[in-house]
């Protein structure tokens, strides 16, 4: 019990409610609206990536850099502005930067690996004419 007590005190939690409702408004037709929610979900995102960042007077950036919501949210905040990409790279990304702070580097070359695939796909892609 008192494990979901700290959860709703968090305001990661809540960050995370207010994303997951406002994605069911995320595919309306209308690209007004579609700009309008993708508009708050960065809003949002960026104002959880900055309360996170400035939780503690002294912040430890190695912490911050391999915290899983750091990519989250700057996953978020990207997607938001560029819808084209797909929000699995910051999953590489968060990989190569945990790795290479842990100075693994076969962990460092095999998510350049992912993150080269996930590029190539990107560039490769055919653009929808609309």
């Amino acid at each position: 019990m008192e494990n979901i007590k700290k959860a709703l005190q968090d305001q990661n939690f809540w960050l995370a409610v207010v994303l997951i409702i406002g994605g069911f408004w995320n595919g309306f037709s209308s690209e007004d609206a579609t700009a309008l929610i993708s508009t708050l979900f960065v809003l949002i995102a960026g104002v959880g990536q900055f309360a996170n960042f400035f939780k503690n007077a002294e912040t430890d950036w190695k912490r911050w850099v391999t915290n899983s919501n750091f990519w989250t949210y700057l996953g978020v905040i990207v997607v938001g502005f560029v819808p084209t990409l797909d929000a699995e790279l910051f999953n590489a990304i968060q990989r190569i930067a945990t790795d290479a702070i842990n100075q693994n580097w076969q962990g460092v070359i095999g998510g350049l690996f992912t993150l080269v695939t996930f590029v190539y796909k990107i560039i490769t892609t055919p653009k929808d004419p609309d």
